[in-house]
C-alpha cells in the first residue's frame, strides 16, 4: 500500500517514519523542517521564531530526548516574563502580579476573587472575551488577557472560540493568584514550564535526525504540488505525478484544498473560504554585539506602545547560536495577510526598544538582519472553523486523505503533537 505524504515537517517525517516503507514525501523547501527549519547568516544560527522542544508523551520522550537525540540537547528551566506598565513581571501574568502598580495589583486580585466567589455554572460555549472574564475577572482580563490575545490574533475576541486553551493558558488558584501578587514566585504554570533545545545546529537538528532514520523510500525536495486528482488518487507535480493508496496531507489545510481537482462539494467549497481564516508573522532575527542582553528566554508585550508581541532571546537556548560577543534575538509581529509591513521602520522599532530596556548598550552594533514572513501562522479559532473541519476531514478521509499536523488539522498546536499527530496518521494507514 503505497502512501504520498506532502510536507517533510514533523508531521510528515513522523509519518513516514512510523509507516517504515511504501511512502514518497514531496516537500517544496530545499530541506526538511518546513516551519521547524533553521537557517544561518554572518555566522549566527536561528530559527522562524522561537521552536522549543516540550516533550510530555512518554513515548517521544522516550524516542526523540533518550533516543535519536541523546546527549544533543540543552534542558531548560523556562525564564519567561511579560513587560507591560514600564515593568516586567514573570510569566504567567494571572498567577505574578508582584511588582505592578498598587492600584493594577488591586483590580486584578480583587476582580479573581470576586469572579471565583460567584456561584454559578459558566457558560457552556463562550467566546473568548466571556471565557476571560468569567476565569480571571475584569482586571487580568483588561490589562493583559484582552490586549495581549487581540494583538496576537487580530480578532474581535467576542468572535473567538476557546477549544485552543486548554495547555495554553494556565488557570492559578486562589492561593496562587494571592501568593503571585505578595512575593516574586518562581513556580512554573503551564505546558512550557520547560523545555528542550538543541545544543548545536538550532531547532533543524531535530528534523534532520528524525530524516536520518528514514529509510526504504523516497523523500523529493524542491517539489512544488500543483495538483491533487483526488478521484485518481494522483498528486501532479511540475516534474511529474506520484499515485498512491492513501494521502497524508501536512501542509497548511486552505493551500491544500485549493489544489484539490475536481474541487470539493461547492457547499463545502464555500464554508471553508469563511472558516480558514489565518494571521501572518514576521520574524525579525537580529544579531548584536552584546554578549549577555539579559538572562531572560523570552517576554510578552501586551502594549500597543510596542508594535512586536513578544520577543525571545534565542542563544540563551544554546549559546552557540551566535558568534562569541554576540547573542540573537527573535522578533514577532503579527499582520493579516493583506496588511502592509514596513520592515526597515519595525527594525528600527525593535531597535529603539533594546536600547530602552538596557538590552543593547550605546556602544552596540547589529551584526545580522534576517527576516522570515510566516504564512499561514496561528490559525484563527471561530465557530465557523469549528463547523467546517469535521465536515471536511469526513470527507477527505472517505477518499483517503489524511489531513493533520498543526496546519493540515489547521489548529494552534506544538512540535510534540505534530510528531504524534505524523504517528498517528501512520497507524491508521497501517490498519487500514
Amino acid at each position: 500500500m503505497k502512501t504520498v505524504i506532502i510536507g517533510a515537517g514533523l508531521a510528515g517525517l513522523s509519518a513516514a517514519y512510523h509507516l517504515k516503507d511504501n511512502w514518497v514525501i514531496l516537500e517544496k523547501e530545499s530541506k526538511v523542517g518546513g516551519l521547524a527549519a533553521s537557517g544561518q547568516s554572518k555566522g549566527f544560527t536561528f530559527d522562524k521564531t522561537g521552536h522549543l522542544l516540550h516533550m510530555h508523551n512518554p513515548y517521544t520522550k522516550g524516542w526523540l530526548i533518550e533516543g535519536l537525540l541523546k546527549n544533543q540537547m540543552n534542558t531548560h528551566a523556562r525564564d519567561s516574563w511579560i513587560h507591560s506598565q514600564n515593568v516586567f513581571t514573570r510569566y504567567p501574568f494571572q498567577a505574578n502580579t508582584y511588582g505592578l502598580a498598587p492600584k493594577t495589583l488591586t483590580e486584578c486580585v480583587v476582580a479573581f476573587l470576586k469572579t471565583r466567589d460567584k456561584i454559578r455554572k459558566p457558560s457552556a460555549d463562550p467566546h473568548f472575551h466571556q471565557w476571560c472574564l468569567e476565569t480571571f475577572g475584569r482586571g487580568i482580563s483588561k490589562h493583559f488577557m484582552f490586549p495581549y490575545n487581540k494583538k496576537l490574533w487580530l480578532i474581535d475576541l467576542k468572535k473567538m472560540t476557546t477549544e485552543w486553551i486548554r495547555n495554553f493558558v494556565p488557570i492559578p488558584s486562589r492561593e496562587e493568584v494571592l501568593y503571585g501578587a505578595l512575593v516574586d514566585q518562581k513556580k512554573f504554570f503551564g505546558y512550557n514550564a520547560s523545555f528542550y533545545y538543541p545544543k548545536s545546529g538550532g531547532i533543524q537538528a531535530l528534523p534532520d535526525a528524525i530524516a536520518g532514520e528514514l529509510s526504504g523510500a523516497e523523500l523529493y525536495l524542491d517539489t512544488e504540488i500543483s495538483e491533487i486528482r483526488w478521484k485518481e488518487k494522483r498528486v501532479v507535480t511540475a516534474t511529474g505525478s506520484f499515485s498512491y493508496d492513501w494521502l497524508v496531507n501536512t501542509s497548511p489545510l486552505n493551500l491544500f484544498l485549493g489544489r484539490l481537482s475536481p474541487k470539493m462539494p461547492a457547499a463545502l467549497e464555500r464554508a471553508g473560504k469563511k472558516a480558514l481564516q489565518s494571521t501572518v508573522v514576521y520574524n525579525l532575527n537580529l544579531g548584536i554585539t552584546n554578549p549577555r542582553p539579559t538572562p531572560k528566554h523570552w517576554v510578552y508585550f501586551p502594549e500597543n506602545k510596542f508594535a512586536f508581541y513578544r520577543i525571545g532571546l534565542s542563544s540563551n537556548f544554546a549559546p552557540n547560536l551566535a558568534p562569541p560577543g554576540t547573542s540573537c534575538f527573535y522578533v514577532e509581529f503579527a499582520r493579516w495577510a493583506h496588511q502592509s509591513f514596513n520592515y526597515e521602520k519595525m527594525l528600527n522599532h525593535t531597535l529603539a526598544a533594546l536600547r530602552h530596556f538596557g538590552w543593547m548598550r550605546p556602544e552596540d552594533k547589529v551584526v545580522m538582519t534576517h527576516w522570515n514572513r510566516i504564512d499561514p501562522a496561528y490559525v484563527v479559532f471561530t465557530k465557523e472553523r469549528r463547523a467546517f473541519l469535521p465536515q471536511a476531514f469526513r470527507f477527505l478521509e472517505a477518499n483517503n486523505i489524511i489531513s493533520t499536523g498543526r496546519y493540515g488539522a489547521w489548529k494552534y498546536s506544538f512540535m510534540e503533537e505534530a510528531i504524534l499527530d505524523g504517528k498517528a496518521a501512520a497507524e491508521k494507514i497501517l490498519k487500514s
